[in-house]
């Protein structure tokens, strides 16, 4: 089953579930063999496996990992094999997450209301000229999920844009378009696309503009 890497958690159960095994060495090198049971090693031990600190590894290179500690990602590997030590166990850990997923992004459907979507427009022109929210709002609204601009740096009302699901952050960037009499279908897109190093460069130095 699939689901969003969220938490550490979520990263660490993909890998596992992936068929990162882990070598028996390196999990009683770390763990506990007396908690070390049957259907933990036939779910997640592997004479072929790698190492637990290399498995960390891989983990804290993806950017959203990168400011935990190798020693804190062990322990968390360790810590799931034992509160799921069976596949039905694993099994549940994902039903239980897309569960929580779903609700999440059916909660926050129509919660971006028209004072919302005002409140927004009002906010924006605070802080950019006519010329940049369309440019921001076009973009957004071509990729959501992929956007680092300057809307991440405005101001949020009581709904925020971005806790909405991908199809409303559309219909809310076509609306306010609409307002500012445009037509997303007639601008351009954008071929290049920030990656996130660049992304980050780019909003400290919006951010320190602000200042």
């Amino acid at each position: 089953m699939k689901i969003l890497i969220e938490t550490i958690t979520d990263e660490i159960a993909d890998k596992l579930n992936k068929g990162k095994n882990i070598t028996e060495k390196s999990w009683l090198r770390f763990g506990d063999k007396n908690r070390l049971t049957r259907s933990i090693k036939s779910l997640y031990l592997s004479e072929r496996g790698i190492a637990i600190d290399k498995l960390a590894t891989e983990i804290i290179r993806e950017p959203q990992f990168e400011n935990l500690e190798e020693s804190d990602v062990i322990e968390r590997i360790i810590d799931f094999t034992l509160d799921y030590p069976t596949r039905k166990d694993l099994n549940a850990y994902f039903s239980s997450r897309a569960k929580e997923q779903k609700t999440k992004v059916v909660k926050n459907k129509d919660s971006f209301k028209n004072e919302d979507e005002s409140c927004l427009l009002k906010s924006l022109k605070k802080e950019l000229s006519t010329a940049e929210i369309i440019e921001e709002m076009t973009d957004f609204e071509q990729d959501p999920e992929r956007y680092f601009g300057k809307l991440l740096i405005t101001t949020t009302c009581k709904n925020d844009i971005f806790s909405q699901s991908v199809p409303k952050q559309k219909k809310i960037a076509r609306d306010i378009l609409k307002k500012l009499n445009i037509k997303p279908s007639k601008l351009k897109k954008k071929k290049k696309q920030l990656t996130l190093n660049q992304g980050f460069r780019k909003l400290a130095g919006w951010i320190s503009e602000l200042k």
